[in-house]
Order: structure tokens, then C-alpha cells, then sequence
């Protein structure tokens, strides 16, 4: 028997009751009522017998036609599936079964743009649905993991029993370096599912736990689906390196052959642990000569660009090895170029810099270096200070998103703080860090929607309101911002920003006492805090 699970779901989603401000639907007729019941006990045939006279009348009803179009998807009359469906999905107000099902005929028809514009409308109707699981499925495919992420992580996480879905957003987890919601996506999923142990020993690598990998691989080293050998393979050599085996590394490695990226990238990095610069330069230079040489990074495919990254460092450790200094220069500028957030990449280009005499370009290198440890540390976004970056995918981020607005490329903070509120929608701090952003853009129309977002979220959060409190005042609301200004501190009494903005307030007011009480308690507990330093003084002057 079929399944029944898209026609009945299809037929939930059609009930105009499920709607907001809809009536509830009139009950079927008695020819549908019976097509109905086919369908429930499987009899898919019967049931379109039924509908299909209905439809040549001419005067069937919308969930006739939905009904029986996505019947035609379940026994693989496509073609008529989109007949049927095609003119309801065109609606503004298309139901978003019948958007998924016409998506789902459309693709299968090899009509990608049409199918996925249809799945991409069913999912704003219907966030956490088939159409999400389906697309972003076909978007992991192609290795758009940010946005196959996105739609799959919730789904998977709303219907457990969806093993297929669950791995394919653990892959895009671990392929974003979000380990510990990868680690909560494979739990409980059968061990003896090979792509399940693949997935699992390839989080404990990210977690810096090679023998539990090792564990989890060599059972399944020679007894795997033929699609998984290259991952199975780059994944055992690698706990073999970590654990320092690296004449394991090479030998599995030079059993399976090079001929693919990865593997020839981590044979390479094998000979070398192993002290065999030569034929490891030999390994990869096929790989890494052609991304060297091209005209720019940018025709490097989004998808292949952190492969790449990895592969032109690689390249240009080894030739630094070799002491082949200008190759090596040349090579991790591009590495540069490819992965700008690596701090291997940065220290090797300082050291090839140093090696090489030119110590201006040596000192440039090493201060992008400190200017990445940096970001990473400092303490701007609140609540990022102090977390582990294995433990913090998102801080990681966030970091990143302040490096690129302190190098004045607001627009790239801007776009991946929005990528990490679409990843990452429980953490208020990409959101906050957006209101800074677009306050800096001057944009205070957005950076109030935006807090106002973050507020319907976080009501209570003090840091939200007193962002807000900040957008206001920029717009010349002062009384709503003290309001929220004022309850921030109800929230959190040592709240030092909100009690430097409420200062300001009230010294604007006239109410001079309490501002500066406000200041004094501000430097007692940040001892020689610059604004409240100022504020105060500009107090002082102007009692005088």
C-alpha cells in the first residue's frame, strides 16, 4: 500500500477552518465524502475514479481538484498532477499543500525554478512542512547548507521519526561547524545505520575525539554503500592523523587512490606528518595549482570554496616546507582570499612573509592575525564573552560580523548577522548586533523593526529594550526610551549602558541628582568608564 502521508496531510492543510478569520469549511458532498474514505484505506485508484468525473464536470470544488492532483503526484501522473494543480498555485492565496504538491511535480519533471518557486511560497505559508523538508533537501544537494539548514533543522526536530532529514541536517551542521546541534540531530538515530556512524564519528572529530571515531569507522571501513567510501575514507585517515598513526593514514589512503579532493588532500597532509614533503606535494599539487592559478577566488563555487581554502593551505605549508618561498607566498595569499577567517592561513602567509624578507607584509599578515583573535574575544555582543567556539557556532559568527564592520564593510556584517538569525533563531544576539549595525547605516526605520522583532521574542530581555531605548532616542523619543531605559534596570540593576543612556535622559529633563547618581554608580562599578566620565564632567561644567 502507498503511503498516506502527503494526501492526508494535503487534506488537513485544505481545511479553510485551519485559517485565521475563515469560516469552517461546508461538509463534502456524498461523492466526496466516499473518494475520501478510499483514500484513507489506500485506495488511491478508487478514489480518483470518483474525482475525476467530478473534475470533468466542470463545477468541482477546490479540494476536488487539490485532492486529485495530489493523487496524481502519489501514482506518478505528474503531467496531470500540474494540470490539475497549476491553476490553484498560481493564486496569491494558494493553499500550501497544493503549492507543495504542484512543487513536488514540477521538480520531478525537471521544471526546478517553477517547482522550487512553488515549495519556496508553500513554506512562507507554512514554515515547518513537507515543502520545507523537500526543499531544503534539493538546497543541501547543491550545497547551499545555510539555507538548507534553515528549513530542515526545524522539521527534523518537529518529526524525529524522519531519519532521512535528520542526517541531512546534521550535514549541513557539521559542514557549518554548528556541533552541538549536530550532536543533538543524531541522537537516538539507529547505530547501525552506516551514514548514522559517518555523521557521528565525523562530530566526534569536531569535538577532538579521534578514538571515538575510530570506533565509530573501522567497523564499517570496508562494508559501506560505495557513495560514502570517500568520506569514510578522508574520516578514518583523519582520526589516524590526530592520533598520530600516520602510516595507517597513508596506507588506507593509497589503497582507495587519489583522485578526488579530499582524498588527495588528506594523503597529503599524511606524507607530511609522515616527513614525505616531496610526494606530498606531489599528491596535491594536481588540485591546488589549478585554484592557485585562476584569475580570482570568486570563480571558486560558494559550495567548494572552504575545500578549496583548505586545499590551497595545505599547498602552501608543504611548499613553505620545501622552501620554495615565492610558490609558498603566492599560494597562501590565494588560501587568503578563499578562507579570509582562518587563522592558519594568516600565521603560515605572516611566516612565509618573514622567511621571504618582506617584513612590511609579514607585519600586515600577523596583524590580521591579532585582529581575528581579537573579534573573537572581545566582548561587544553581550553574552559572548568567555564561550567556547566549538561550544558558541554562533559568537564564532558574530565575531566575524564585527571584524567586517570595524574594516567599514557594513553590508557583509549586516549579511551574516542575518544569516545567524535565520540559523540561529533562539539567541537574541545576532539580533541585537543587527540594531548596531543598522544604527551605524543610519537605517532607523529597520533598526527599530528589528528591535521591536527581538522584543516580541525576548520581552523581558534588558539588553533588547535597551537597544530599543537607543533606536528611540536616535529618532528623538526620549520619554518612550526612559521608559524602557527604566525597565531594564528593573531587570538587571547593574545594567551599565542603560544607566549611561538614562543619565543622558534625564540631564536633558532637568533632573540633574538623579543623573548623577546614575554617573557615580556607573563608575563605581566600571571604574574609569569614559562616557560616564564625560557625562559627569559635562554635569559638573554646567552646574558652575
Amino acid at each position: 500500500m502507498r503511503s498516506l502521508t502527503t494526501v492526508l496531510l494535503t487534506l488537513l492543510l485544505l481545511s479553510p477552518s485551519l485559517a485565521a478569520g475563515q469560516e469552517p469549511a461546508p461538509a463534502p458532498d456524498a461523492q466526496l465524502q466516499t473518494a475520501l474514505e478510499k483514500l484513507a484505506t489506500g485506495d488511491f485508484e478508487g478514489a480518483i475514479a470518483i474525482l475525476e468525473p467530478m473534475r470533468e464536470s466542470g463545477e468541482a470544488p477546490d479540494q476536488v481538484l487539490a485532492t486529485l492532483g495530489a493523487l496524481y503526484v502519489e501514482i506518478g501522473l505528474l503531467q496531470d498532477a500540474l494540470d490539475v494543480l497549476g491553476p490553484l498555485a498560481v493564486r496569491e492565496d494558494a493553499n500550501p499543500a497544493v503549492l507543495f504538491n504542484a512543487g513536488r511535480a514540477a521538480v520531478e519533471l525537471g521544471e526546478d525554478e517553477r517547482g522550487e518557486e512553488y515549495l519556496r511560497r508553500s513554506v512562507r505559508a507554512q514554515p515547518v512542512s513537507p515543502a520545507a523538508r523537500l526543499l531544503g533537501i534539493r538546497l543541501g544537494a547543491r550545497g547551499q547548507l545555510v539555507a538548507s539548514y534553515q528549513l530542515l533543522r526545524p522539521w527534523a526536530l518537529a518529526n524525529p521519526g524522519d531519519v532521512e532529514a535528520r542526517l541531512a541536517a546534521a550535514v549541513s551542521a557539521l559542514r557549518l561547524e554548528r556541533v552541538p546541534e549536530a550532536g543533538e540531530l543524531l541522537e537516538g538515530l539507529p547505530g547501525d545505520n552506516p551514514r548514522v556512524r559517518l555523521l557521528r564519528a565525523d562530530h566526534a572529530l569536531q569535538r577532538r575525539e579521534p578514538a571515538a571515531a575510530l570506533e565509530l569507522l573501522e567497523p564499517i571501513a570496508d562494508d559501506h554503500p560505495p557513495e560514502m567510501t570517500v568520506d569514510v575514507t578522508v574520516l578514518l585517515a583523519t582520526a589516524y592523523l590526530e592520533l598520530g598513526r600516520s602510516a595507517d593514514a597513508v596506507a588506507r589512503l593509497r589503497e582507495r587512490g587519489g583522485d578526488h579532493p579530499k582524498l588527495a588532500l588528506t594523503l597529503a597532509q599524511a606524507l607530511y606528518q609522515g616527513g614525505d614533503v616531496e610526494s606530498a606535494l606531489r599528491a596535491l599539487t594536481p588540485f591546488a595549482e589549478p585554484l592557485i592559478s585562476a584569475e580570482s577566488a570568486k570563480q571558486v563555487p560558494p559550495a567548494m570554496q572552504q575545500l578549496a581554502a583548505s586545499v590551497v593551505l595545505e599547498q602552501g605549508r608543504l611548499l613553505l616546507a620545501a622552501e620554495r618561498l615565492p610558490e609558498a607566498v603566492t599560494a597562501l595569499e590565494r588560501a587568503a582570499e578563499l578562507g579570509p577567517w582562518s587563522d592558519e592561513t594568516w600565521q603560515e602567509l605572516a611566516r612565509a612573509h618573514a622567511l621571504a624578507g618582506d617584513t612590511d607584509k609579514a607585519r600586515e599578515a600577523t596583524a590580521r592575525l591579532q585582529e581575528i583573535a581579537a573579534a573573537r574575544e572581545r566582548s561587544e555582543v553581550p553574552g559572548m564573552a568567555g564561550r567556547k567556539r566549538l561550544a558558541d557556532p554562533t559568537g564564532r559568527r558574530l565575531a566575524e560580523a564585527l571584524e567586517w564592520l570595524e574594516r567599514g564593510e557594513a553590508d557583509q556584517a549586516l549579511a551574516t548577522v542575518r544569516q545567524e538569525i535565520a540559523l540561529a533563531g533562539d539567541d537574541v544576539r545576532p539580533r541585537l548586533l543587527e540594531v548596531r549595525i543598522l544604527l551605524q547605516l543610519e537605517r532607523r526605520e529597520e533598526a527599530l523593526a528589528s528591535v521591536e522583532a527581538a522584543l516580541e521574542l525576548f520581552p523581558d530581555h534588558p539588553d533588547a529594550l535597551h537597544f530599543r531605548a537607543v533606536v528611540l532616542l536616535s529618532r528623538g523619543n526620549a520619554e518612550a526610551a526612559e521608559a524602557d531605559l527604566r525597565r531594564a534596570l528593573e531587570l538587571a540593576a547593574g545594567h551599565v549602558p542603560a544607566m549611561n543612556d538614562l543619565a543622558l535622559v534625564l540631564a536633558g529633563k532637568g533632573e540633574r541628582e538623579e543623573a548623577r547618581r546614575l554617573l557615580e554608580k556607573v563608575l563605581e562599578l566600571a571604574p574609569g568608564d569614559p562616557l560616564a566620565t564625560q557625562r559627569l564632567a559635562a554635569l559638573e561644567a554646567d552646574g558652575k
